[in-house]
């Protein structure tokens, strides 16, 4: 078995090389995708950027290219996000789980956890106070199916990506503190 600190080291390092590599922008063309979070065109109007955030991570981490990322993220209906993106997230999923030297120990199959984060929106259940699990709803396990802001949700996909039963980190804290009442948010940095 791997060394936790070294494995820790490795995912850290993976996902570095992976979101360096998506921000990567060498054609100063100012499209969507590119690191520009919407500069203006040469019409002078600015572009519709979407950006599905519901779990972070997944996006950068299981969408493979720029170009993919950039139709992941623009995809308006979700009945075709299946279709469209599953496959990708299960090739992804799989070089994931297997970070760890061991394949198969992640929350469940690469296909099966593509089939459930493809369709990337949190939902939330505002009937339940507690939001302790991930995926809570997905997985029917309890609790509001959200998530608190000091939650590291990073380390939460990454977890069960790679092995569902020891915690993994991406090396990232939160360093953020926040207020108890709304809007929640800190002190900017």
């Amino acid at each position: 078995m791997i060394n936790k600190s070294i494995f820790k080291l490795i995912i850290a390092a993976t996902l570095m090389t992976t979101v360096v590599a998506c921000s990567s922008d060498d054609d100063n063309d100012n499209t969507p995708g590119n690191g520009t979070g919407g500069s203006v065109d040469e019409t002078g109007a600015l572009p519709v950027i979407l950006d599905r955030m519901g779990r972070p991570g997944v996006n950068t981490a299981l969408i493979a290219t720029d170009d993919d990322k950039d139709a992941y993220n623009l995809a308006g209906d979700p009945a075709q996000w299946a279709g469209s993106f599953t496959v990708a997230i299960t090739e992804r999923a799989a070089a994931i789980d297997s970070l760890d030297t061991v394949e198969g120990n992640a929350l469940a199959s690469p296909s099966a956890l593509a089939d459930l984060l493809v369709d990337d929106r949190l939902r939330i259940d505002t009937s339940v106070p507690e939001c302790n699990n991930y995926l809570a709803l997905e997985l029917s396990v309890g609790g509001c199916g959200g998530r608190t802001l000091e939650r590291d949700v990073i380390d939460d996909t990454l977890q069960q990506l790679v092995v569902a039963d020891t915690p993994v980190s991406d090396l990232a804290d939160n360093d953020s503190s926040f207020q108890s009442e709304w809007p929640f948010l800190g002190v900017a940095n």
